[in-house]
């Protein structure tokens, strides 16, 4: 032990000097060596006998005064005010060193309470337990020292402040002043000694943005003088040493932010707009403290307003909060300042997009280094679009911060440096989009998504630079990305035949989502194209109204429309589509129960397909046959259709595509009855969205080869995959492939008994689905609701999903036949003891093997009316 720390003074025993405020001494070698023998035993008496043989060497009992003289001396030695003296005599015994480690002074005070955070703090607990080196970062304010605080309550812990500390100096003298030590220690007591001398469990070493790099180089003699001790900072960015974790602090989830709203503000409930303006906030903890108290004042609605005038009003004058968090612009402001200008610039052309974009965007505008170093600093986020792309954005409350602090430092040359670029950009985009044999223009298209927002303003693009980008996205079916700016865009462009077939298209790509509106702007699109003699514009509005009619549920209406189109492509000898539209009419004939009048359409459609289906349209429209047969309910004659779309895109190496195609080919095996086959073609679409980087496509094709194992009989295997797709599927929680894994997943369940967990999953979906998606889909979604209910034994309940599932297919004209809900309420009385006799059950099943709408639907009905009929003639 070199050096011994009393509640005087601290010795340097191999030096013999004694620091202590306001000055030191210099021991004698007797002295030194007194001092020596008393701390090996710490608190624990010495006779005089003792002292006398061990230091100097005198026999026992010998009658001398060297001893008292040294103790004397010694004594002014370490504390001449005689205020503290750790050398204390023991009457007739002998003397007793009383030592006192350094006490590390009490932990910052706790500001506000800590929400959302249980599951971080269990992370940085394992992570310092597991390595005893971690780095938390994350953005200003989104709460790093208060996790810390947390994790260090209950533990001997060392905290440095070290905000603005630059130099390892000044992180020493940090430390001793923590301690309070003598000044005089800093020359001799290394800081990694200074440590262990503490006894910290923990070093908590805050704020230390500015000391990381003199801290790397410093970290590891540390930890090997005081290898007891874990440490923990709190930074932007990581360590930069191999050894150091790393644990990344997000902004909190919308559900905490606004319970934390809540708590500060004092309400019970969270008001109206709560969402809005935690969103606006970014998430960030200080940010909703500081915003809480202005509830009194202003409801959410107008803070959320506000804020795009600047951040100044979210400040706390509490000195108690000290001056880097004393306003969320103060500390957004020390993460600015220390970027470089060349950071700033880039992190300013990153706030441009409000919404997520690409990395490759940003590579003519910046470094693609540049957003390593912003995403190290916790200034950048990502996410994975459905697509599979990884894409990055800027947090909204920084977006505002930087809107406010650019303008007033950002000179006119750099903003139009930035326009500038992404002109250059925008230009090579639709260079690129133009090629449409260009097989990396799909990625030049997402691009373009991007780029939408910030070239809004019409002075950046003219109108026909906007048109040819906006034509290049709705040729790689982008529009949705991008819908409210881009319909803005189409209300700007000029009349013309170019401008008119783009809205069309716009239109033909938001079918799903637009309603009646729309589908009087298709008709008077329509109209505008026959009056300018545009032909081919008019037989795609014509489509495309036809189609939307057809999705209302008017579907004479929309045959009509079909049929006018039609009449229009073959009066001017033409295939604008190359057969698809046929092929729209025998889908409406056939949804219609026209099957002849259907197929007799599909046929002639191949043939139009053979004679003049160009190039471009070929694999399109045979993808569109294919499905259509399918669907009209002609499997059989779909699957050469799809086995021979395959080999042409595996040239193409169209991976995204051919997994599509596939998905389809296994549907139609299985309506055949051919599952091995569907189920080799669902395993191999499910390698290709996998490669692709499809996550959601790739858990739907293990969806579907559970069901297909479902129907095969392995429910045990089925349920396995079903659960494995459901965990893949976690992430993306109300999306339709989630929702379509589930059902099937409840359908097993009651095929195996477990009708509470069915009963459980189904009533989840009925009350928190997904939004999106036709009638004819929720209905089949819903279909084994009324199915549960009768099993759990709740018959009312079962009879109003069933009238709920019956009146969502009756929305499709094709799904009206009684028969087929003859089905359905024989499958639902099921359950009902005594309800159905067995000539009944027979007959349901002759009748479901005997109808061939809907098919999917009718193959699982006929297999647990099947399992109903076994389980009788087993009893």
């Amino acid at each position: 032990m070199r050096y011994l720390f009393l509640p005087s003074c601290v010795i340097d025993l191999e030096q013999r000097e004694v620091f202590r405020a306001g000055g030191g001494a210099t021991l004698s070698p007797i002295e030194q060596q007194l001092l020596a023998f008393l701390a090996a035993q710490p608190e624990q008496q010495a006779t005089r006998g003792a002292l006398l043989s061990e230091v100097w060497g005198y026999v026992p009992h010998a009658q001398t005064r060297t001893l008292d003289v040294t103790v004397v001396r010694l004594r002014k030695k370490l504390d001449p005010s005689g205020e503290a003296q750790p050398l204390l005599t023991l009457r007739g015994v002998g003397y007793r060193l009383s030592v006192s480690p350094p006490i590390p002074p009490p932990l910052p005070p706790t500001v506000g309470p800590m929400l959302g955070r249980a599951a971080a703090l269990a992370r940085l607990s394992a992570l310092l337990q597991g390595h005893g080196l971690v780095t938390l970062t994350g953005l200003p304010g989104v709460g790093k020292s208060r996790l810390a605080r947390a994790h260090a309550a209950g533990r001997r812990t060392l905290w440095l402040d070290l905000a603005d500390v630059q130099d390892i100096s000044e992180v020493h003298e940090a430390l001793i002043r923590a301690l309070r030590l003598p000044e005089g220690l800093r020359r001799r007591m290394s800081p990694g000694a200074v440590i262990a001398a503490s006894g910290a469990a923990l070093l908590v070493l805050d704020n230390a943005d500015d000391a990381l790099s003199v801290l790397a180089e410093v970290l590891p003699s540390w930890r090997a003088e005081a290898p007891e001790t874990s440490i923990l900072l709190t930074a932007q960015q990581g360590l930069p040493l191999p050894e150091a974790q790393r644990l990344r602090l997000e902004p909190l989830g919308s559900e905490d932010a606004a319970a934390l709203f809540c708590t500060v503000a004092g309400l019970s409930t969270p008001p109206d707009g709560i969402d809005l303006l935690v969103a606006a906030l970014g998430g960030l903890p200080l940010a909703v403290k500081l915003a809480a108290p202005w509830s009194r004042l202003m409801a959410p609605k107008q803070m959320t307003a506000r804020l795009e005038h600047g951040l100044d009003w979210l400040a706390n004058r509490d000195a108690a909060s000290g001056a880097r968090h004393a306003s969320l612009a103060s500390a957004l402001s020390s993460a600015w300042r220390r970027l470089s200008p060349a950071l700033q610039e880039s992190l300013a052309l990153c706030a441009m997009f409000r919404a997520p974009f690409l990395p490759e965007v940003f590579e003519p505008l910046g470094s693609l280094e540049d957003l390593r170093r912003l995403w190290d600093r916790a200034l950048l986020t990502s996410s994975t679009d459905p697509d599979g792309h990884q894409r990055l954005s800027v947090s909204s409350i920084v977006c505002c911060f930087i809107q406010n602090e650019y303008t007033e430092t950002c000179n006119e040359p750099r903003k139009l440096r930035h326009r500038a670029a992404l002109l250059r950009r925008a230009r090579q985009l639709i260079a690129r989009l133009r090629d449409h044999n260009d097989l990396a223009a799909d990625t030049f298209a997402l691009e373009g998504a991007d780029l939408v927002e910030p070239l809004s303003d019409p002075a950046v693009l003219s109108s026909e630079e906007r048109l040819a980008l906006a034509e290049g996205l709705g040729a790689r079916q982008r529009w949705a990305q991008q819908t409210p700016l881009l319909c803005a865009w189409l209300r700007q462009l000029p009349p013309g035949r170019a401008s008119t077939m783009l809205k069309v298209r716009w239109l033909e790509n938001q079918r799903v989502t637009a309603g009646q509106s729309a589908t009087a702007d298709s008709l008077g699109l329509a109209a505008e194209a026959e009056a300018a003699g545009w032909t081919e514009v008019q037989v795609h509005a014509l489509r495309e109204t036809g189609r939307r009619w057809i999705l209302q549920g008017r579907h004479a209406r929309g045959l009509d429309l079909l049929q006018q189109a039609l009449a229009l492509e073959e009066a001017h000898d033409s295939a604008f589509f190359g057969g698809d539209l046929h092929a729209a009419t025998a889908g409406c004939l056939a949804q219609q129960g026209r099957q002849e009048e259907a197929h007799a359409m599909l046929q002639r459609a191949r043939e139009v397909h053979r004679q003049r289906g160009g190039a471009g349209v070929r694999v399109a429209t045979l993808r569109s046959l294919a499905n259509t047969l399918m669907f009209a309910g002609y499997p059989e004659e779909a699957i050469p259709l799809h086995e021979d779309l395959l080999p042409t895109l595996r040239a193409q190496q169209a991976r995204v595509v051919e997994a599509s195609v596939l998905t389809n080919l296994g549907a139609c095996l299985q309506l055949v009855g051919r599952l091995d086959e569907a189920i080799a073609a669902h395993e191999r679409a499910a390698e290709l969205q996998r490669s692709c980087g499809n996550p959601v496509n790739e858990q739907r094709e293990h969806g579907a080869v559970a069901a297909l194992l479902e129907e095969k009989g392995d429910l045990k295997a089925a349920l396995a995959r079903f659960e494995g797709a459901v965990a893949g599927l976690s992430a993306y929680r109300n999306t339709l492939q989630r929702a379509a894994v589930l059902s099937n997943m409840a359908l097993c369940l009651l095929r195996m008994g477990e009708t509470a967990r069915a009963r459980r999953i189904i009533e989840g979906l009925h009350a928190n689905g997904p939004a999106e998606g036709s009638p004819l889909f929720r209905a089949s979604l819903l279909l084994p609701l009324p199915l549960a209910r009768a099993a759990d034994g709740d018959p009312d309940g079962a009879s109003a999903a069933l009238r709920e599932v019956t009146d969502g297919f009756r929305q499709v004209a094709h799904f009206a036949d009684p028969a087929f809900f003859g089905v359905l309420a024989t499958l639902t009385d099921c359950w009902r003891p005594g309800a159905v006799s067995d000539v009944q059950l027979a007959d349901a099943i002759r009748t479901a093997e005997r109808l061939r709408w809907p098919l999917h639907e009718l193959r699982i009905a006929r297999r647990l009316l099947e399992d109903h009929q076994r389980r009788r003639a087993t009893r």
